[in-house]
């Protein structure tokens, strides 16, 4: 099991959300991504979600990254984890570094090789980046309303109550 990610399962509201995408119109700018919300009475249609916001209340959103971008290596500074899922792509990867601390020019990293419609538990304050090639990038991602809530509070969650 990796400090980096977790995988979680598949969603039950994949098609849904790839339909939202599609329909939608109401894209905002939001932490350097263009974002748009998705509705609780959606979201809570999935069990998994529903049984983790639960006990981690959260709102859920659609990133959209443009095509030959990068999100240059980061940690998040509102929230210490997420869970995502990528609903579309031509084309990209999320990688994250094995040494928090270093500052090298080539080092060794992790990737997060997404399989469409299936959930990630994602820690945020292990430094990543995301490059994403031609077209349009859409991802799926949480954002725990309680900013304490970390990686290790919802896996341990996910594994005690086999969400």
């Amino acid at each position: 099991m990796s400090s980096c990610f977790t995988y979680v399962g598949p969603s039950s509201i994949f098609q849904h959300l790839t339909t939202l995408v599609r329909d939608t119109q109401d894209w905002k700018p939001y932490y350097n991504f263009t974002v748009t919300e998705v509705p609780n009475e959606m979201v809570l249609k999935d069990p998994v979600l529903k049984k983790l916001h639960d006990f981690f209340p959260f709102k859920a959103g659609i990133c959209l990254m443009d095509g030959f971008r990068v999100y240059n290596w980061h940690t998040d500074d509102k929230r210490k984890c997420s869970i995502n899922m990528l609903l579309g792509h031509a084309g990209s990867f999320c990688l994250f570094k094995n040494s928090v601390e270093s500052k090298e020019v080539v080092e060794p990293a992790t990737m997060l090789d997404y399989q469409m419609g299936h959930y990630y538990l994602f820690n945020t304050q292990i430094p990543h980046m995301i490059y994403n090639d031609s077209g349009y990038r859409y991802l799926f991602t949480l954002e725990f309303l309680d900013e304490d809530v970390t990686y290790e509070k919802v896996l341990d969650n996910l594994t005690l109550y086999s969400i």
